[in-house]
């Protein structure tokens, strides 16, 4: 059996066609789900020896020939899944009675979707919980039940009356969205593909993670994908430690960076961009012992800020001036000689201030294999240049709010960045998942008090936004307001943000680590997989150049729970048999 899913499309319907293009194939690629893609306009004969079948486009029911679809039913009925994103049901009448639709009424428009609140009607999708030997599984990546997502405009969407609660409903009137069908393995969406574009819902905007569950769901085990691990990180901005000025009590979190050691106490090696010439020479040996123990990262910041004026860059000016080739070989040589003296390496993936990297500052970083990226912006441009968001990098382009990027820079594809959080505009930067603490503390008189329960929900959302989105979790902050709580009270907050993430899997590592790991995702692909159930052995061909040892997911029974494959380092192409 081939393993993978088939997808339909038909690219002479030029306005669903492009919809399909634009929203359900980048999806595919972002999460490494092997599949062939099938234009009806150029081929008529289809093999559905496959593990499940993706209708990805709007109307494909009318235009199916009627001898396809019989061989597609045959093979649903023979175990194969069936995801269907054509809601235009009058043309997929045998779905009636395995989804036990009662009866079709009329299409209508809908602002606001719901996600289901009775977890049991669908105990094989939403549990956010381990099941009871710990092992591994996507149970913890889905949306709490009851969870509202409004549209930015109305969507089209079919009423029908059905039996059960749906797993997505129309808010307004209770419509269903969603139905599922078992045995038969049947998925289908009763609302416009439309809905994964930007100027509907969009993806990273709370129902990816729903859309990757029924797909595991439907398809015929065993199965693989190549997406992102579970990581979750930290990434602390605006870091002096002891000089920090808004540290104004004994025993402030950032005195001697002892919030360090509460992060890794909850597993986390976080980045730390350093405000240089700030720090102390006590500081100093706690940054190399941190480094030295491999339980942080550091890079240059700004030189330094020490009123909080954002008035000392290394890469480019702040109002968006280059440096002048001689200014920033004086400026690395000061960055080199401050990391030399605490005997430490700069982290690869660059963390800069206000992610303000300027064109002639970029041969100095590729000497210095500085060439990860951490912000969603382009190179040569300032964070209030709107110029500094017009690029469309990869999986889903420069989505305004919760997103990711993982990309090669498009001004420079020696860099390659590697991002997952709030994608802002100029005038929205202090936003709640750019700094978790945002308006949780007295910083900027943002909050009269520290209010911790609301720090520890914001930080748990970043977490779960990252690896429900299929990026990484990055707890992020920055350090100001790490300075106004006590290092009690940020342990408190630790503790309740690794409370509220227990359920989802996670894997704690630098964001050196990730960004590698991304690279190397993205740089190889799937190119065959089979499976043979007389031995048992899944084969695998994967091509292009990873440097890490890879993840592969493999999913082997009716639960969707997974086990990890280890696929080595490789360059070209590779082979790999995976024993089921």
């Amino acid at each position: 059996m081939v393993i993978g899913l088939l997808i339909m499309i038909d690219s002479t319907a030029k306005e669903n066609y492009r919809v399909s293009q634009e929203t359900i194939f980048p999806f595919l690629e972002h999460f490494g789900i092997p599949y062939r893609g099938i234009d009806l306009a150029k081929e008529e004969i289809i093999d559905f020896n496959v593990n499940g079948i993706l209708i990805a486009q709007e109307g494909l029911g009318a235009r199916i020939p009627e001898k396809i679809k019989q061989s597609l039913y045959q093979a649903v009925k023979q175990g194969t899944g069936l995801i269907n994103l054509d809601y235009h049901l009058n043309f997929w009448k045998e779905l009636y009675e395995p989804l036990k639709i009662e009866k079709i009424e009329k299409e209508s428009k809908t602002s606001l979707i719901k996600i289901g609140e009775n977890h049991e009607t669908h105990p094989h999708l939403l549990p956010l919980s381990h099941p009871p030997d710990g092992s591994p599984s996507l149970r913890g990546r889905i949306e709490e039940g009851g969870t509202e997502k409004k549209l930015l405009q109305p969507l089209e969407f079919l009423r029908v009356k059905t039996e059960g609660e749906p797993l997505l409903l129309s808010a307004e009137d209770i419509s269903p969205l969603l139905l599922i069908s078992s045995p038969l393995k049947l998925v289908q969406f009763l609302i416009s593909p439309k809905l994964w574009l930007p100027e509907y819902l969009g993806h990273c905007a709370g129902l990816d993670s729903i859309l990757l569950r029924t797909i595991i769901w439907a398809v015929k085990k065993p199965f693989v994908m190549k997406a992102m691990p579970p990581f979750v990180t930290a990434r602390i901005d605006d870091a002096n430690g002891s000089a920090n000025v808004f540290g104004k009590k004994r025993d402030s979190a950032n005195k001697n960076f002892a919030y360090v050691g509460i992060l890794n106490k909850y597993g986390y090696v976080p980045n730390i961009g350093l405000y240089i010439d700030d720090i102390t020479e006590e500081d100093g040996k706690i940054i190399k012992e941190k480094y030295d123990q491999k339980l942080a990262e550091f890079s240059p910041h700004a030189f330094s800020d020490p009123k909080n004026v954002n008035e000392f860059p290394v890469y480019m000016h702040h109002n968006g001036e280059e440096f002048s080739v001689e200014e920033l070989r004086e400026n690395f040589a000061r960055v080199d000689k401050k990391f030399s003296h605490w005997k430490i390496k700069q982290s690869k993936t660059v963390n800069v201030h206000f992610g303000e990297i300027g064109l002639n500052a970029l041969p100095f970083l590729k000497e210095r294999g500085l060439t990860y990226m951490m912000n969603p912006m382009r190179f040569g441009k300032a964070f209030i240049d709107q110029e500094a968001r017009n690029w469309h990098p990869k999986p889903y382009g420069y989505i305004r709010g919760i997103g990711g990027i993982i990309d090669y820079m498009l001004d420079d594809p020696e860099f390659f960045n590697v991002y997952a959080g709030e994608i802002l505009g100029p005038k929205d930067y202090v936003a709640p998942y750019a700094d978790f603490l945002y308006s949780c503390t007295p910083f900027w008189n943002e909050n009269p008090n520290n209010d911790l329960q609301k720090a520890a929900e914001r930080g748990a959302e970043q977490i779960k936004l990252g690896l429900n989105n299929g990026f990484f979790g990055c707890l992020v902050a920055h350090e100001q307001r790490i300075a106004t709580l006590s290092l009690k009270e940020f342990e408190e907050v630790l503790k309740r943000i690794d409370k509220l993430t227990s359920k989802y899997n996670r894997i704690f590592k630098g964001y050196d680590y990730i960004a590698e790991y991304a690279k190397s995702k993205y740089d190889t692909k799937i190119t065959e997989a089979n499976y043979n159930p007389t031995s048992k052995e899944i084969k695998l061909k994967l091509t292009g150049k990873s440097t890490l040892p890879l993840k592969i997911y493999l999913f082997n029974d009716e639960n969707c729970e997974y086990e990890f494959k280890e696929i080595p380092e490789f360059g070209g192409e590779i082979d790999v048999i995976l024993q089921i």
